[in-house]
């Protein structure tokens, strides 16, 4: 084609040569933001450009509910990756969220991850041979923290990491979600491992960046906090050494929705009012409530001398059963009654919500007229 370019496509062509190139030549400029399908809020930009001008970025990424951990965890993968500064991730987090951290990787950043399961590595073994190690498999991974704390899958982990940490380290960017749940528990003056702690420590040191997201990552125990920093980061923190602010304040983003405002100092999120409403219970509904009282107080003296805590177990869930709604707490006290007089299993019968009620109602007032 003879002439020259139309100006608009020039520019246009000139900005993406730029945006292409802006992170090699200068370190301020950012691409996932404007990679992303998503959004973003001005205060979700801090653990990005915090985790940049990191040499290793380990970051706790503490928000409140609601105000996106999970993008901005993705802004960070997404900005690193372009960065070439990695190129695996492996996030760990609860089962119900495997599928949810699938899925908003995809949509939001155009980034394919593969959920490692039983399912996933029977298919794997079929198609690429049953010596497949589902770890080295892809670049992108999530997997449940209680799937692979035992069993086969972490004897597969073991297979594909080294006996020590060294540098270049094996895998690039670890993520961990709720990460509270990890943490070791508090108990008195001592912080107790889980296999989940077992776990992230096992993992922890042979990645280069580490993120770690929860909404409480204080469960009122300093051993238990200052182990889950040691997990982060075990160069600059240490289990029951109590950081200062300014070490803190170096990889823990914390905000919460009540400090966010905007430009014109309005909250960014409404307020959040509690007010306890008062419920006026019936004649009926509170004649049923003392009758399981009644109930669940003679069933623990009767099982006192067999243990009382799968009875506690069992009365606790009629209650909250009972508080739900008549039809549930029927169903369950129907299971219940058939547990303890059959061994055989429960006939389907039609629903005795009504039924159940009315003799319970009648046996409290019975009670009661003879106790007056």
């Amino acid at each position: 084609m003879n002439g020259y370019d139309d100006t608009q496509q020039l520019e246009a062509f000139l900005d993406a040569v730029r945006w292409g190139a802006a992170t090699n030549a200068d370190r301020g400029f950012l691409q996932a933001p404007f990679r992303s399908g998503v959004s973003i809020e001005e205060f979700q930009l801090d653990p990005l450009v915090r985790a940049i001008d990191m040499a290793r970025a380990n970051l706790l990424i503490a928000d409140d509910v609601g105000l996106g951990k999970t993008i901005e965890a993705g802004l960070v993968i997404q900005e690193l990756l372009l960065r070439h500064r990695a190129r695996s991730v492996f996030i760990v987090c609860p089962a119900s969220l495997q599928e949810k951290w699938r899925i908003e990787m995809m949509e939001k950043f155009g980034l394919e991850f593969k959920i490692v399961n039983t399912d996933y590595i029977r298919e794997l073994r079929r198609d690429r041979g049953i010596h497949a190690n589902p770890w080295t498999s892809f670049p992108r991974l999530i997997t449940s923290m209680d799937w692979i704390k035992g069993g086969e899958a972490l004897r597969l982990l073991r297979e594909v990491l080294p006996v020590r940490a060294s540098y270049p380290r094996k895998f690039d960017i670890l993520v961990v979600d709720e990460a509270h749940n990890v943490a070791p528990a508090g108990s008195g003056h001592y912080a107790l491992e889980s296999l989940r702690t077992r776990l992230v420590k096992i993992l922890s040191p042979h990645f280069q960046h580490h993120l770690f997201l929860t909404a409480t990552p204080h469960n009122g125990y300093t051993e238990s906090f200052t182990s889950l920093l040691e997990l982060l980061d075990d160069q600059r923190f240490s289990k029951n050494i109590l950081p200062d602010e300014r070490q803190l304040s170096q990889v823990m983003v914390r905000r919460l929705k009540t400090d966010l405002k905007d430009a014109h100092g309005d909250p960014l999120y409404p307020v959040r009012r509690l007010q306890a409403l008062s419920i006026p219970y019936t004649k009926e509904e509170r004649a049923i409530h003392r009758t399981l009282a009644r109930y669940c107080e003679r069933r623990e003296q009767t099982c006192k001398g067999a243990g009382v805590t799968g009875t506690k177990f069992v009365n606790s869930l009629l209650k909250k059963r009972l508080f739900s709604s008549p039809a549930a707490f029927a169903s369950t006290l129907e299971k219940h009654f058939h547990t303890l007089t059959s061994d055989r299993p429960m006939e389907k019968t039609d629903p005795l919500a009504d039924r159940i009620l009315r003799k319970a109602i009648l046996k409290a007032e019975e009670d009661y007229a003879d106790d007056a």
